[in-house]
C-alpha cells in the first residue's frame, strides 16, 4: 500500500478533476461514499467542505489523499474502508466530513489497478486540523494497514537499497546474487535505456513494477564492480522485462496536462459534431418549410380560370360605382329643387307680412 496525501484548496476544481476528469482516464469510476456533509452529491459536497476554510484564518480547507495497493491485490469494501479509517486516524482527522471514490485503469503492463481517492474536511472548530509531518504519518498509516489486511510489506526507497546492498554484499557469486534478488521479487536486466535517453548496464524492477538503476540501489557500489561480479551471468535485455520509471512531480504533471487537454479536444470534437448535425437538420427543416410556403404552380387553364374571375369582379365593381354615382347625382337634383319651392313658400310670406303690416298701419289713421 502506497499513500499520499497533501493539503489543497478549490474544491470545485478538486471534484470535478475526481467524478469528471477521471471518468475519460480510467476504466472505471466509482463513488465509494459521501460522509457527513450537507449534500450527498460529491461535487457539492467537496466544495461545501472546501468553503467551510471560511470559517478559518488559513486558505487549505481540504486533505486529499490516495491510497493504493499493491498491483494484483484483491480489496473488498471492508478493506477499503479499514484502510481509509486507518488513515484518517494516523493524520488526525476521524470523525471529519469527507468523499471517497475508487477508480481503476489499465496499466502499462495491461493489469488492472484499483487506486482511492479522499478528500477530507480539515475545518474543526473555527481552525484548520494541522498537516504537519503528513510524510511520516503516511508511513504509519501504511505499515498499519498492511499488518491489519496481511498484505506484503511496502519498502520505502531507503528500505530497498538497504535490502539489494545487504543480497549484494551476502552473495559470492553473480549467480547467487541474481538468485537471491528474485527472491524477493526484483528483476534484473541489461543494457538499460532510461525513458530520457539515458544509457545504463543493468536494470532492476521493483516488486511493484518500478524499474531504477542497479548500481544506484548499491551502496558504495561502483559500475565495473557490479559488471565484474555479473560477468557470465546471462541476463534478458531490459527492455523485454516490463516495469515502469518513476515520474517526477513535473512529468506527472504534464501528463496530468496532456490527458486533460486530450479529453478537451476529445470533448470539443464531439461537441462540433453535435453543432453541425444539429445545423445540418435544421437546415433540413428550413428547406421543407420552404417547400411547404412555395406557392403551387398553376395550370393555362387555370391562369385564365383565375384572370376571368378578376375581371368579373372587376366589373361589378365598376357597376356598383356608376349606381352609387348616380343615385349622388339623382339626391342631389331632388334636394334643389325641395330648395326652389321653399324659397317661394319663404317669398310669398314675406308679401303676406308686408301687406298685413300696410293694412294695420292705415286702420290706425
Amino acid at each position: 500500500m502506497i499513500i499520499k496525501g497533501k493539503s489543497r484548496q478549490n474544491g470545485g476544481q478538486l471534484g470535478k478533476y475526481l467524478f469528471d476528469n477521471y471518468k475519460k482516464e480510467n476504466e472505471m469510476v466509482e463513488l465509494f461514499e459521501v460522509k457527513g456533509t450537507t449534500s450527498r452529491d460529491p461535487k457539492k459536497a467537496i466544495l461545501e467542505m472546501s468553503l467551510a476554510a471560511e470559517l478559518t484564518k488559513g486558505k487549505l480547507g481540504l486533505y486529499h489523499a490516495s491510497l493504493n495497493p499493491e498491483i494484483g491485490q484483491n480489496m473488498s469494501r471492508e478493506d477499503w474502508l479499514k484502510s481509509l479509517e486507518i488513515t484518517e486516524e494516523k493524520l488526525g482527522l476521524t470523525g471529519q466530513n469527507r468523499v471517497s471514490v475508487i477508480h481503476e485503469k489499465i496499466g502499462e503492463d495491461g493489469q488492472k489497478r484499483q487506486h482511492m481517492h479522499v478528500v477530507w474536511q480539515r475545518e474543526r472548530d473555527g481552525k484548520l486540523i494541522t498537516d504537519s509531518k503528513n510524510y511520516d504519518k503516511h508511513l504509519e498509516a501504511q505499515n498499519e494497514i498492511e499488518k491489519v489486511l496481511g498484505h506484503a510489506k511496502t519498502l520505502t526507497p531507503k528500505e530497498i537499497k538497504e535490502e539489494v546492498t545487504q543480497c549484494y554484499n551476502e552473495a559470492k557469486t553473480g549467480h547467487e546474487f541474481i538468485n537471491k534478488l528474485k527472491e524477493k521479487g526484483y528483476q534484473v536486466g541489461k543494457d538499460y535505456i532510461t525513458e530520457k535517453g539515458g544509457k545504463r548496464d543493468f536494470c532492476l524492477v521493483h516488486p511493484d513494477g518500478l524499474k531504477s538503476d542497479l548500481v544506484r540501489q548499491i551502496d558504495k557500489a561502483k559500475t565495473k564492480d557490479v559488471r565484474q561480479k555479473l560477468a557470465g551471468v546471462e541476463l534478458p535485455n531490459a527492455q523485454t522485462i516490463g516495469g515502469h520509471e518513476k515520474r517526477s512531480n513535473t512529468q506527472n504533471e504534464k501528463a496530468r496536462r496532456e490527458g486533460l487537454i486530450n479529453a478537451a479536444e476529445r470533448e470539443n470534437t464531439d461537441k462540433a459534431k453535435k453543432r453541425a448535425e444539429q445545423a445540418a437538420e435544421n437546415f433540413q427543416d428550413i428547406l421543407r418549410e420552404q417547400e411547404q410556403e412555395k406557392p403551387k404552380e398553376l395550370t393555362k387553364q387555370e391562369k385564365f380560370e383565375q384572370r376571368l374571375k378578376a375581371f368579373r369582379e372587376n366589373s361589378q365593381e365598376s357597376g356598383k360605382a356608376k349606381v352609387v354615382e348616380k343615385a349622388a347625382e339623382n339626391k342631389q337634383d331632388a334636394t334643389g329643387k325641395e330648395l326652389s319651392s321653399f324659397e317661394k313658400r319663404l317669398q310669398a310670406a314675406n308679401e303676406n307680412m308686408k301687406d298685413f303690416s300696410r293694412e294695420r298701419n292705415r286702420n290706425r289713421r
